[in-house]
């Protein structure tokens, strides 16, 4: 199984085995603030080289312009006025201006100036500068900004708790402390006989408790968090604890203090580094990063990173260390991140609210890369790879060291240094991800190829479906989860806009790509409208069966439009990924406002030139609208490359020209050049439908697609129930199923709930993945929304429960090798009914062999072609109008490949034996063909031959593969050579005039095969690879020879050929010539789909096991016709006494029809002496037998009765 998933809660937090000495604690409190000062202010050397130099550059230009910002400011001003004002007031705006910029960015700017050396720094340690920063202090201290402050929105807040007398409130800032707390830490050593400071560092302490506040709504009530997670805060407070709490740390000068709050570091980063369940931030179980009860890829996710990172890398080596399975779960948060960026842009379903913020990870984010792959930082060898593919200074610039994050003006010039020592090495990158990943925490689907990144994403009962920021912020953004498909294949990075996404300039945004809605107009500053809404559809998930394609399905369901329009809006939408093949489907389309069209979007691409174009079955399209008006297919390009194939695209709309729109936040118009395709559902659709194929940058490739569409795809059913595909080139199909429902003529026939599942064959069996996509936070009854989920603190909380899938797959299978999460749990209606234990809307996996053939060695009894050449006119050529294809028969110039009689008697079956003679002449071969006899990946030939002592010393080969098994056409496997007395490859003497039985075993199966080899004993062969047996004796173990498809590919084996190599000459006799293909040794064996018509599993399908206790073993109970599994013996099935006269008497008991070929003997035994007698057949006879019920028939016998006194009779039964 692809568990990703952390086991919830599995660490708890560990004490330390002892108590740490005061020097030990003293020795870990300076180790990590010596970390921590030096990450702020960097080293001697952070400046050296073109990026130090970059780096100082950009240092001196931001700290020179905040210095003289507060070197003009006027601190006479309104001195001793405490900050107080909230918004709408007269006089806020200026109010706030001061503050923040104050706390933000000033006193940070003259501490990072007074204490970095960097080149061009004329403020480093410049003595008025020291004496400006500790002015402001006074200034900011004398307007409020003390112990006691708060910083409450508005007045009705405030009334909970109201500030103490001469404290100020000051809005909107208890997340932008940390440049205070910082500059605090910076300036210390430089603090004697400054008085204001030892208030500053009471401010600092009093200021802990933003670390573990709960956010915007009640900043002084702790994060209520679970009993077993005392340290788990959400990521705004993970954000701003490094630079607060985690700094209040470090200026602590007792050592209770410091062990106390050293602890409590370690304890915040180790529990807020935990998978969570729920709703509740940071980290879920598919590890992806949650604030505001949902997905967050972007800002939140991309903030608290970095400072997560950095806190692990401080307490790094200390008793105080964060707990290992926490640091790995913050690195796969990392490499999900990266997962999802595409190189630097990502999905809009998951910005949050804000949809133009994109390439996130090459600002804040990307220091967690630095700090993970630097040997100066973390030191962790796998990630550098991670970060050489996202490093270019081009593109990622100086932001990681002077983003700093909630308003910081930078993070820490160490970050230079550690990049620098990336830069230095010699690092391969790693590839582009490429492959299929679900997130079901995210309801989000990516797939990824060459470059390129596909991305759809939903929302359900569990998955909120967008974010706004009231009237100001992503307005528009309804639609982002309604199955929104985005492909990012164009640019330099691959981007959104170079792609066709230019959301600022003339996007409709209720034409998103892949989604299903009513096509509202875009009005300018609309009202705020309800977000984070919630469906009442728990199906929303994805499938892979081998990480590479994938599926992914949703049922959308829609009742009202966020500004409370009505419109029950419902479709079934599936999204199926294979390689570059993408196809859409969707179903059950339904609702509508009846005043505007619902549509299905296929594509809205931006012009981000003025030659961009869309075609239309190849052909340039004006611009201009055009409405499809009659059925059939029709191919699309879009401007991007990707190419489209619409089976019926009857009434789809087509537009192309400008169009105007809005800015996210709805005040700003724009417009813009579009090329925009839709599906016209109508305005009050009911059960309308959909279907297209995409080939991403294939607009070259679409037509061959169209003209052949089954050999891509085909869409197998398509209905309210199922939506199922198969994919011949992968040779996997994908199923949607949305109910409980059969599903007849399908390898997965029937389910007994809702769940999405791929399948692939293997070579004897199939792999087969299963998703449920209910998370199964709440009961089916409980409504969500996003109040009642914070309208109780252990809410956020509720773990995804365990939701069994139960299917049945056609025919009699059994799981490979022993899974936790998926057992075989019946069989019936000669199909096998799988468990699949699903939780977390993970895809499960499993292998499946045939029934009692997981672990049986292959058998090579399955005859599929052979010929002993007795059936043919003798001395004559052999003909080809029957098994074999072709021939050459030249006589003249002495080439044969003729029939002869064995006169001589070398193959040793008596003068009538007639055998195939080959013989080439010195200028032509002689050539003989079967094609197309078996197809299999494991094979068996087998054959007798002789090479007569008559002095030609020439090859002859004898192989197999595909057509007509040409080597200079790549199209043989393998084959051997008897040549001039040695049989090739391994050159094992033969000798002249006598018979040598061959036998070669083939594989190309993926993996490596276990067979039954000519002495009855298990043998491995390797993949690619052959055996060859000399009568009876292995001379080739694992041998490749003459093969033509190539070392690293793997072919089906369907032809046979003999040929003769011309110089020298070269003659051999062939005889009982047998092909065989493989099966496993018990697969097929009647009793064991008996004892799976029963559901007897492991041992309990045992010949001698007796499962339900009875006085019958389950042969006895096959053999005579009973039921394994009732714990009583049916009298009607036992021996039974007969007539009986002087001499005799009968034996009558049941036997199976076809005992014989079913490898059952029934034996009717005497014995005079249980004690020391012998049990013999001696005298007993079977005198007749009549018919039964279907499958058995009554058998008599004779038991004489006047050779013994007394005598004691059984019937044995075996399994031969």
């Amino acid at each position: 199984m692809k568990r990703i998933w952390v086991v919830l809660l599995l660490f708890m937090f560990a004490a330390q085995s002892r108590a740490l000495t005061t020097n030990e604690i003293n020795a870990a409190h300076a180790q990590v603030k010596a970390r921590y000062l030096q990450f702020l202010q960097g080293t001697s050397t952070t400046f050296d080289g073109s990026l130090g130099s970059e780096a100082a550059s950009v240092f001196v230009s931001r700290i020179n312009s905040r210095v003289a910002q507060v070197q003009a400011f006027d601190f006479t001003s309104d001195t001793n006025a405490v900050f107080s004002l909230y918004p709408g007031e007269t006089g806020f705006e200026e109010e706030e201006e001061v503050y923040s910029k104050f706390l933000e960015s000033w006193l940070p700017a003259l501490a990072f100036g007074y204490t970095v050396d960097a080149p061009g720094n004329a403020h480093y340690l410049d003595s008025s500068i020291k004496d400006l920063y500790f002015q402001s202090l006074e200034y900011l201290y004398g307007r409020g900004v003390k112990t006691g402050m708060t910083f409450h929105r508005n007045a009705t807040r405030e009334l909970n708790n109201p500030p103490p007398a001469g404290c100020a409130n000051i809005v909107d800032m208890e997340l932008r402390m940390g440049s205070y707390c910082q500059a605090a830490l910076l300036m210390e050593p430089h603090a004697a006989g400054e008085p204001i400071f030892s208030d500053a560092l009471e401010l600092v302490t009093f200021l802990e408790m933003l670390g573990r506040s709960s956010g915007h709504v009640y900043y002084w009530i702790p994060y209520d968090t679970p009993t077993n997670l005392p340290g788990l805060v959400q990521s705004d407070a993970l954000q701003i604890y490094s630079d607060v709490t985690f700094v209040s740390a470090m200026l602590q000068t007792n050592v209770t203090r410091r062990a106390e709050m050293l602890a409590d570091a370690q304890e915040v980063f180790t529990d807020s580094l935990k998978c969570i369940p729920g709703w509740a931030d940071t980290i879920k179980p598919d590890f992806t990063g949650y604030h505001h009860r949902g997905i967050y890829g972007n800002s939140y996710t991309g903030g608290f990173m970095p400072q997560a990172a950095f806190g692990v890398y401080a307490l790094q080596g200390t008793p105080y260390a964060v707990e290992t399975n926490s640091v790995e779960n913050l690195k796969q948060l990392a490499l999900t991140y990266r997962l999802y960026s595409q190189k630097y842009a990502m999905p809009f379903g998951i910005r949050g609210r804000f949809p133009d913020v994109t390439e996130h990870i090459i600002g804040q984010a990307f220091g967690t890369y630095v700090i993970f792959a630097s040997g100066l930082g973390l030191d962790d060898a796998s990630m550098r790879p991670v970060f050489e593919r996202l490093w270019d200074p081009s593109a990622v610039g100086m932001d990681f060291v002077f983003d700093g994050g909630r308003g910081k003006i930078l993070r820490g010039m160490y970050a230079v240094d550690m990049a620098k020592e990336l830069d230095a090495r010699s690092i391969v990158p790693e590839p582009d991800p490429s492959g299929f990943w679900m997130k079901p925490y995210g309801g989000l689907a990516i797939h990824r190829r060459n470059g390129w990144m596909a991305g759809v994403k939903g929302f359900s009962k569990y998955i909120w479906d967008y974010e706004n920021g009231g009237s100001t912020e992503n307005v528009y953004g309804q639609y982002v989860s309604h199955g929104m498909l985005t492909i990012f294949a164009n640019g330099s990075p691959v981007n959104d806009i170079d792609s066709g996404y230019d959301i600022q300039n003339g996007w409709d945004w209720y034409r998103q790509p892949g989604t299903t809605g009513v096509r509202f107009p875009i009005v300018g500053s609309p009202a705020a409208m309800e977000h984070r809404i919630f469906s009442a559809e728990t199906f929303l998930g994805g499938v892979s069966v081998d990480e590479q394609n994938g599926l992914f399905g949703m049922v959308l369901d829609d009742p009202e439009f966020p500004d409370g329009t009505q419109m029950d809006l419902v479709a079934k939408k599936s999204v199926f990924f294979s390689d570059d093949l993408i196809v859409m489907l969707g179903t059950d389309i339904s609702g509508g406002d009846g005043s505007h069209a619902v549509e299905t979007t296929l594509f809205q691409s931006c012009h981000t030139s003025g030659s961009q174009t869309m075609k239309k079955n190849g052909v340039v399209f004006p611009d201009g609208s055009e409405t499809i008006a009659a059925s059939g297919s029709i191919t699309l390009a879009d401007p991007f490359g990707n190419g489209y194939y619409i089976p019926d695209a009857y009434g789809m709309k087509l537009f192309q020209g400008n169009q105007n729109s809005y800015h996210d936040h709805g005040t700003t118009a724009s417009s813009g050049d579009y090329s925009t395709v839709v599906f016209d559902h109508g305005l009050a659709p009911s059960a309308e439908t959909y279907e297209a194929a995409i080939l991403v940058q294939g607009e070259g490739e679409i037509g061959t697609l169209a003209a052949s569409a089954s050999s891509y795809y085909q869409v197998q059913r398509m209905d309210g129930n199922v939506h199922q595909v198969f994919f011949p080139q992968a040779n996997q199909t994908a199923y949607a199923f949305f109910g409980a429902v059969d599903n007849t003529n399908a390898l997965v026939e029937w389910v007994d709930t809702p769940c999405l599942a791929m399948t692939e064959p293997t070579s004897n069996g199939w792999k087969i993945s299963v998703a449920n996509p209910d998370l199964g936070f709440v009961a089916t009854a409980q409504e969500v929304t996003f109040d009642w989920i914070n309208d109780s603190d252990e809410r956020q909380y509720l773990p995804s429960t365990e939701l069994p899938v139960d299917i049945r797959v056609q025919g009699l299978w059994e799981l490979v090798g022993t899974l936790s999460d998926v057992s075989v749990v019946r069989y019936e209606n000669g199909g096998t009914v799988l468990r699949f234990a699903c939780i977390h809307g993970e895809s499960i996996d499993a292998v499946l062999a045939p029934y009692g053939g997981a672990t049986s060695p292959l058998e090579f009894t399955t005859v599929v072609f052979e010929d002993d050449f007795d059936l043919y006119v003798s001395d004559a050529a052999l003909p080809t109008a029957g098994k074999w294809t072709s021939s050459s028969y030249f006589e003249a110039s002495n080439v044969f490949v003729h029939v002869r009689t064995d006169a001589g008697g070398v193959f040793g079956e008596g003068p009538a034996n007639q055998y195939l003679g080959m013989r080439d002449a010195g200028g032509k071969s002689s050539n003989l063909v079967a094609e197309d006899i078996v197809d299999a990946r494991a094979v068996r030939l087998s054959f007798d031959f002789s090479e007569p002592d008559n002095g030609l010393t020439g090859s002859l080969s004898v192989r197999m593969g595909i057509d007509n098994v040409k080597i200079s056409e790549d199209e043989v496997v393998g084959g051997i050579r008897p040549e001039d007395g040695i049989l090739k490859p391994d050159s094992t003497p033969i000798p002249y005039g006598t018979k040598v039985h061959v036998d070669v075993f083939f594989n190309e199966r993926v993996d490596a095969i276990e067979y039954i080899d000519p002495h009855g004993s298990p043998q491995m062969l390797a993949s690619g690879k052959m055996d060859v047996w000399q009568d009876g004796n292995l001379v080739g173990n694992d041998v490749v020879n003459d093969r033509g498809i190539g070392t690293n590919t793997l072919s089906d084996i369907r032809s046979l050929r003999f040929e003769t190599y011309s110089s020298p000459q070269q003659e051999t006799w062939f005889d009982n010539l047998e092909i065989a293909i493989a099966t496993p040794s018990s697969a097929t064996s009647p009793y064991l789909v008996w004892a799976a018509d029963y559901n007897l599993l492991g041992s309990d399908a045992e010949l001698l096991a007796n499962p339900d206790g009875d006085s019958l073993n389950n042969l006895a109970e096959y053999a005579l016709g009973g039921v394994p599994t009732n714990g009583t013996v049916s009298s009607g099935i036992l021996p039974v006494i007969g007539s009986i006269d002087a001499s005799f008497f009968e034996y009558i008991h049941r036997r199976r029809t076809n005992a014989t070929a079913l490898g059952l003997a029934y034996i009717v035994e005497r014995n005079t002496n249980l004690v020391s007698g012998t049990w013999t057949t001696n005298g007993v006879s079977e005198t007749g037998f009549a018919p039964a019920e279907t499958g058995f028939e009554i058998v008599t016998n004779e038991v004489p009765t006047d050779v013994e006194p007394h005598q004691y009779i059984r019937l044995k039964i075996k399994s031969m």
